[in-house]
This record gives structure tokens, sequence and C-alpha cells, in this order.
């Protein structure tokens, strides 16, 4: 029945936002599960980082969370050219994201909660 219900879960994922990857020139991964959002990624082309283009997103994507009422759950990972993972959590703690020690709805590492 997991396998079931991960199926079930890719099925509902809406991918949101997409708006944002043009004005940025960024690429960006967001889904709406309906009671909660999950950011897969941000990538910010290597010559565009250090402008503030990151926190600009940021701020869009937790401001359509808190007007949808919902979570949204990350996981920091060095995979698209972070330098850091620390450095990472420093900059989703700065928009109010938190560790999540609650893993029923998702294994991501991280959450923060509507305003």
């Amino acid at each position: 029945m997991k396998h079931i219900k991960i199926f079930e879960d890719f099925l509902n994922e809406k991918y949101i936002l997409q708006e944002l990857e043009r004005e940025f020139d960024i690429t960006l991964n967001l889904f709406d599960h309906d009671t909660y959002l999950q950011l897969s990624d941000i990538i910010i082309p290597k010559e565009n980082r250090g402008k503030g283009i990151g926190s600009k997103v940021m701020n869009r994507i937790t401001d359509y969370a808190d007007t949808q009422n919902l979570k949204i759950y990350l996981t920091p990972s060095k995979s698209f050219g972070a330098s850091s993972i620390s450095r990472l959590e420093k900059f989703y703690k700065v928009f109010g994201f938190v560790k999540n020690t609650d893993k029923s709805e998702t294994r991501d590492t991280m959450v923060r909660l509507p305003k």
C-alpha cells in the first residue's frame, strides 16, 4: 500500500510559480501537494549568484505559501552548486524555516509554517 500512496502523491503534485523561472532566469522546482508545498530546488546560474535573486525568489514563495496557508518543506543540498549545507540552512532560517521533527507528511529536513 505504501507504493500506491507514493504514486498517488506523485499524481497529485502540481508544479507551481513557474513564472519565477522566466522572471529571474532560474530553475525552480516547487510543488503544491494540496496540503503543503515542497521546494525541491532553486538553481541560480553561477554568474547571477550573490545578487539577491535567491532572497527575492524565497520572498515570493513564502508570500504565496502564506496566502494559501501552506507549510513549505525542503531539504538543503549541495547537488546544484551550493558551497555548504550549513550555509543553505542559515539562508532558509532567515525565511522562517526550522528543523522538521515531524516526518508524517514528508521526510524533508526543514519546514516553514505559514504566517
